[in-house]
This record gives C-alpha cells, sequence and structure tokens, in this order.
C-alpha cells in the first residue's frame, strides 16, 4: 500500500489529459498529457460500446498546496466512463489550499459520464475545486460529485475547514449552469435550514440531454433528502445526506435504472465499484 504523504512533505502538482476517440466501430482512449503522480489503469470495454477508465492518484490523499488538474474530452461518436478506484482524501492543512480543476468536453454525438467516487474533506482541510463542462449540442453527459465533510466514525466532525466549489456547464456555448458554492471562516451554512441543514454529505448529479419524462423517471428513484429539477435540458439532481455509502448507491442505482431512457443503450456497472 503506498503512503501518503504527510503536510511536511513537499507539494505535489499533477496533471493528466485524456481522450476518447472512437475508430473502427471502437472507443479507446490515450493520455495525451501526464505530469506527476495521476494515472491510469488499461482501459476496460464494455457491450455497450463504452470505454471505462480508473484514474488513480497513487500518492492516496491531497495535502495544502498540492494541485491537481485533469482534463478529458470526447471527440465525435466516442463513449467514455471515467471513475475512480476509492474515495479521494482531502487532509488536514494548516495554510496551503490543495486544489482540483477539471475540465470535461463532449464532441457532436460522443457520450461521457464522469462518476468519481466521494471526496472526503478531513477537519481542518482547506479544498478548492473547479469544474467546467463544455459539451456538444448533439452530445451526452452524466456527472456527478459527492463530497463527504470530515469521518464522524473516526471522531472527525469536520470542526474546522475551508472549501470553494466551482461549476459551470455550458451547451453550444451557451451556460446552462454557474455556481459557486463557499465557506471558511463563517460556517453559518453548514448547519443552516437554507444550507446544509446539519447533513455532512452533499451530491451534484448533472444529465444532459433530458427532458420532463427523464425528470419524472429519476425522482422515482430517489429518497428524501433529494430532489430533481430541469434547467431547460440539463437534469439538476441533488442530495444531502449523513452516509456516503448511501449517496454513491443512490446516485450509482438511479444511474443504472434511467441509462437506457436517457442514453439508449443499457449501462455498464464499473466493477471497481463492486470491491
Amino acid at each position: 500500500m503506498l503512503i501518503a504523504k504527510t503536510s511536511t512533505s513537499r507539494n505535489w502538482s499533477a496533471e493528466m489529459a485524456l481522450e476518447f476517440s472512437r475508430d473502427r466501430g471502437r472507443t479507446t482512449v490515450r493520455r495525451v498529457r501526464q505530469r506527476g503522480p495521476l494515472a491510469v489503469q488499461k482501459p476496460f470495454n464494455q457491450p455497450n460500446g463504452e470505454c471505462q477508465v480508473y484514474l488513480l492518484h497513487p500518492p492516496g490523499g491531497i495535502v495544502g498546496g498540492d494541485t491537481l488538474a485533469t482534463t478529458v474530452r470526447a471527440t465525435r461518436d466516442a463513449s467514455g466512463l471515467v471513475t475512480t478506484p476509492a474515495s479521494s482524501k482531502v487532509y488536514r492543512s494548516t495554510n496551503a489550499v490543495s486544489t482540483v480543476t477539471q475540465r470535461l468536453e463532449v464532441s457532436a454525438g460522443a457520450r461521457l459520464a464522469w462518476l468519481p467516487q466521494d471526496t472526503i474533506l478531513f477537519g481542518g482541510s482547506k479544498y478548492a475545486m473547479n469544474t467546467e463542462i463544455d459539451l456538444n449540442p448533439s452530445a451526452s453527459f452524466c456527472g456527478w460529485e459527492i463530497t463527504s465533510l470530515g469521518r464522524p466514525l473516526s471522531g472527525d466532525g469536520y470542526d474546522v475547514g475551508a472549501f470553494d466549489q466551482r461549476m459551470q456547464v455550458t451547451v453550444g456555448g451557451a451556460v446552462r449552469l454557474r455556481e459557486h458554492l463557499a465557506w471558511s471562516d463563517d460556517r453559518t451554512i453548514l448547519d443552516a435550514a437554507w444550507g446544509l441543514a446539519g447533513r455532512r454529505v452533499l451530491a451534484t448529479w448533472l444529465t444532459y440531454p433530458a427532458d420532463a419524462d427523464l425528470v419524472n423517471a429519476v425522482r422515482e428513484c430517489l429518497p428524501d433528502g433529494f430532489a430533481a429539477t430541469l434547467l431547460q435540458d440539463l437534469l439538476l439532481v441533488r442530495g444531502l445526506a449523513d452516509d456516503a455509502h448511501l449517496v454513491r448507491q443512490t446516485l450509482a442505482t438511479a444511474w443504472h435504472s434511467i441509462h437506457m431512457q436517457a442514453f439508449g443503450v443499457s449501462a455498464c456497472m464499473p466493477r471497481i465499484w463492486l470491491t
């Protein structure tokens, strides 16, 4: 097992760019660019034509001052899925911010699923994430982000921490969603009824394209604490809970249930989710 570095170690900067492309009726993936401790396992081609890739961060955790940048592009008619083999961990930092940037681009006729497991923010962590999703109008996309605050079973109640999350989704260059969630010294949002209401796991799930029928189908799969809405042709699901495993299971079950309706092919569950 790799041992995560301590806060006294030199900070890491890592970059990974992946490109899914379709050739001779089959989607393949290549590493366009790789620098630092980000890696991928071999691709797994699925019966539904999808190429699945597991994105790895070998150090095992992110500390203050680390910067990770990931770009994933699905070119015309390609079909790709990216997930992670385990939760990402963001460790306590005395001052420096851990920064993650993600850019996802889906071309005409292509389909991309961005389905990482959750990110665990340790108490005292300082974390900034910026996600940009750029979709061609004829593309298909499904993606989620799940964030867990603290580790309750280990006595970490996330009593101290800073968080800055930005997300933008564009379709054909037009903004469908732009949002910013942040807290640091003023943590009212964590317990306020209009904020997280004391829950410590939050999730966002996006699906494009979508319509009212798809929203209704998704709502049938969601328990209390989750809600779905339609932003023009973009499905937006929000969830608050206390159990990250429950959130992952809920989203995975809903994704599997509506996949055929949304994308015209059956879903293929990544095997790594079952281990």
